[in-house]
């Protein structure tokens, strides 16, 4: 004769299975590993730009997002000197190194 489970058994014996399907879930996640790229510096891309900003005697006064090194001479023929404007406080071998403000002067 097969024995017949009461209702509350029932619920136990669905419970534990539950439990036992969690637990071999769990332990088949700890074994993956945390991450699928190794621990890394993050790339930064914008560690080689840097915003200049030109004021004064250039017909596009704004800032400029340029790579270091670049020539502050380029920079300032970006925005568009003036016919008036005065450029001998800038040395031709002068470089971009961090972010500034260029004042580009008027001759008097």
């Amino acid at each position: 004769m097969q024995e017949k489970l009461f209702h509350h058994e029932r619920w136990v014996a669905y419970a534990l299975s539950v439990v036992m399907v969690g637990v071999v879930a769990l332990t088949y996640m700890k074994a993956l590993p945390h991450s699928p790229v190794p621990h890394t510096k993050p790339l930064v891309i914008s560690d080689s730009l840097v915003d200049i900003t030109i004021k004064g005697a250039v017909l596009h006064p704004g800032v400029y997002r340029v790579k270091k090194g670049t020539f502050i001479l380029e920079v300032i023929q970006m925005a568009k000197p003036l016919k008036e404007a005065n450029l001998t406080r800038y040395h031709s071998d002068e470089t971009v190194k961090r972010k500034r403000t260029l004042k580009v002067a008027f001759n008097r």
